[in-house]
């Protein structure tokens, strides 16, 4: 009787055992394993990070003087999007909204809102002094405060796009106060804030664009009130410049992505990716002194460092206009960092000179390149700057 006793214990035991192993300590052991098949995707041991790949959010913005080519293909390529962002609202000094809807707003609304897509509409501002005006004055920024959220609500919008791309260091605080407030109303209202700032790689970088709005624009802080920072990575390369250079070139990118992840966690931040192109030229009046692609003013320059202002801004053409030049034209295309650079001749139409030409320009490869980088740095989302004439571009994407 005993030893059936003993054996009925040593039973039960080697159960309970087998159970707690199998059941309890295994799955923890799991849990504890890092993921082989799904790490994250960084550089920099102290940049924030995350450890699973999550899906990207997709937006474009469309621009009211380009809204019916931006709404054909915000339409042809409705699955791809997210949210849309129409930059349909400007600001006045005493902090009220100017609009500037164009005639189709309400179909891009309607047509947003057929497929659950987010309309989260763009106030655009590149004016310090009027900034200056509405935040130094309590009556200009509780209206400007009151106006916005008004009109977020009214339409029955999703949330709203702060756009303001130049801001006095002197209204630093003033800056971050209005995000504050705006930020507690529209949450409220349960509506969407997104700031669109322009792109940084470093604390100490001297910029030589804009420097104080980017001392203003502190990422760390603007988490703290903003659902999502949308940062422009493009235009490193302006069309101020005075040689052809990369728009974004992907390295570039990549550093800004870094940069960002400094700041706070990936999932705030959304890529900005533009879908246009520069173009600079030379005129030959006289064949006999074609210097062709030899022409100092013609050399690619690599760095923003090595390059200037120039007194003539580039030409800047969407998608559907290169691709026309590309079919229509002779030339070399190479690449550079994720964008193409095509060197062609042609005789202007409308001056009749002969020019030699330098185009910069982004594909769908190096799109998908940028969506890629996207992914693996674990941000929340995409936007596109801007839509219109970008079909070409957007039909290809595999996402």
């Amino acid at each position: 009787m005993k030893n059936n006793f003993s054996l009925v214990i040593l039973v039960i035991g080697s159960l309970f055992l087998w159970f707690h192993y199998t059941f309890i300590v295994s799955p923890q052991n799991q849990q504890n394993q890092p993921n082989q098949t799904n790490q994250s995707y960084y550089h920099n041991e102290n940049l924030v990070h995350t450890e699973s790949e999550q899906s990207l959010t997709i937006g474009g913005w469309i621009p009211a003087w380009a809204s019916q080519g931006g709404f054909s293909v915000f339409e042809k390529n409705i699955q791809l999007f997210d949210n849309i962002s129409p930059v349909w609202y400007e600001v006045l000094p005493d902090g009220n909204l100017k609009e500037t809807k164009p005639v189709n707003s309400r179909e891009i609304v309607k047509l947003a809102r057929q497929n659950k897509i987010k309309v989260v509409p763009s106030i655009a501002m590149f004016d310090h002094e009027i900034f200056t005006q509405i935040l130094q004055n309590e009556t200009n920024l509780d209206r400007h405060i009151k106006t916005i959220v008004q009109t977020v609500v009214d339409n029955q919008y999703d949330g709203i796009d702060i756009d303001y791309e130049s801001t006095k260091l002197s209204d630093k605080e003033k800056y971050f106060e209005f995000l504050e407030r705006l930020s507690s109303k529209l949450k409220s209202e349960e509506k969407i804030l997104a700031v669109s700032v322009l792109a940084k790689w470093g604390d100490d970088v001297r910029y030589s664009y804009l420097p104080q709005t980017r001392q203003v624009q502190d990422w760390s802080r603007i988490a703290q009130y903003a659902d999502e920072i949308r940062i422009m990575t493009y235009d490193y390369t302006p069309a101020s410049a005075l040689y052809p250079g990369p728009i974004a070139p992907i390295d570039w990118v990549e550093e800004v992505v870094d940069y960002a992840l400094t700041k706070t966690e990936a999932n705030k931040f959304v890529l900005g990716i533009h879908l246009y192109s520069y173009e600079r030229w030379v005129e030959v009046p006289n064949p006999s002194l074609d210097k062709g692609f030899d022409h100092p003013s013609l050399q690619f320059k690599n760095s923003f460092r090595e390059n200037s202002t120039s007194q003539t801004q580039a030409r800047s053409y969407t998608f559907d206009i290169v691709e026309q030049l590309l079919e229509q034209n002779q030339g070399q295309i190479e690449e550079y960092q994720g964008e193409k650079i095509f060197r062609y001749r042609k005789v202007n139409p409308v001056t009749g000179v002969l020019e030699n030409r330098i185009l910069v320009y982004i594909d769908s490869q190096g799109v998908s390149d940028r969506l890629e980088l996207a992914k693996q740095k674990g941000l929340k989302g995409v936007v596109f700057w801007q839509l219109s004439g970008s079909d070409g571009i957007l039909s290809k994407l595999d996402t």
